[in-house]
């Protein structure tokens, strides 16, 4: 009868000795990971991480420091009016959620591909310089932080911060070519769409490109630039990315009511048109300028398209609430 050995050793009873096997010697931590032998990854130490994060961060300010110049007379620009609210926006939307993002780890799973996103980024960066094309290549810094993201805090931090990265693109102003490209468009669209509901209220309009001309009283108005809805829509995709954040409805539902915000944009800055005209119809050109210019004249367009954008959302969350199916009580005892 050989005795049984449940030990890390087994002593050999004939010749007194004891024999150790390979697999009873201690393995070093790398090997000895859950799981069957996944190396442990450590984080890089705490002085690696803050020098390597302060030169990353005096690269980004050399490379983006005229970008942010340009970020800062953007602005200024009524279309562009909105960029200054948006990091306050951002800094409330991360302490909403810091309850949740503080109980994320922070690992080191995504350095290479951080790495790989910063470097694509300020290299597009430099090339958008030298080309003289920076106000369309400011979207990249966001691009730096989300890689500055990848490679501090991981892939699940970043996951989790993933909305308020993306409202972060609200911060830079629309690019000039942009501008040119969309809103003599959008001029046109808004002034012949004023004009059919000016003919529905009995006001003759005569339309003229962009020119909006009252025969009868001999008032003449332009639909300009500023007037074509550009600055609504950029301000209304804002307020429906952030409603749509909170809503509790499914992700597909939420894009819908972020695309709803375009078609409701113009029709908010038609009606401040068509009203513009109805004003100046009755009370005279003067008055028709004063409600345009005045901050009731400024608010229609905003008030007209968040008023219907927030009731289709009430009726989308109604339409997409599941309700719990009825629990048959037929052979329950009593």
């Amino acid at each position: 009868m050989k005795p049984s050995s449940s030990g890390p050793f087994s002593p050999d009873t004939a010749s007194g000795t004891t024999e150790f096997s390979h697999a009873d010697l201690p393995r070093p931590l790398s090997a000895a990971g859950s799981g069957g032998g996944h190396p442990v990854s450590s984080a890089p130490p705490l002085a690696e991480r803050v020098l390597l994060g302060a030169a990353i961060t005096l690269l980004v300010a050399a490379v983006f420091a005229h970008t942010f110049l340009l970020y800062w007379q953007g602005w200024k620009q009524e279309e562009n009016a909105h960029g200054p609210a948006v990091l306050p926006l951002v800094g409330f939307l991360l302490w909403m959620n810091w309850k949740t993002l503080s109980h994320l780890p922070v690992r080191a799973d995504a350095r290479r591909l951080g790495l790989l996103v910063i470097s694509i980024a300020l290299l597009l960066q430099v090339l958008g310089i030298w080309l003289g094309l920076e106000r369309t290549t400011g979207y990249l810094f966001i691009a730096v932080v989300a890689g500055l993201c990848l490679y501090f805090l991981g892939r699940r931090l970043t996951r989790a911060l993933a909305f308020p990265l993306a409202f972060s693109l609200f911060l830079v102003p629309t690019p000039g070519g942009v501008l040119d490209m969309i809103s003599a468009p959008l001029q046109i669209l808004s002034a012949r769409a004023a004009v059919h509901l000016a003919g529905l209220s009995g006001v003759f309009v005569q339309n003229e490109g962009v020119n909006l001309i009252i025969p009868a009283k001999n008032i003449r108005f332009e639909v300009a630039v500023a007037c074509s809805g550009l600055h609504s829509l950029t301000a209304m995709c804002l307020l429906a990315s952030l409603l749509a954040y909170f809503m509790t409805v499914p992700l597909v539902w939420k894009w819908v009511m972020f695309a709803l915000a375009v078609p409701l944009a113009l029709l908010g800055n038609i009606v401040r048109i068509y009203l513009v005209l109805m004003v100046a119809n009755h009370a005279g050109q003067d008055a028709g300028t004063a409600f345009h210019d005045g901050l009731v004249g400024k608010l229609v367009p905003f008030a007209v398209a968040f008023c219907v954008l927030l009731a289709l959302g009430r009726v989308i969350e109604k339409f997409t609430q599941r309700r719990p199916p009825a629990v048959s009580t037929a052979g329950a005892p009593h």
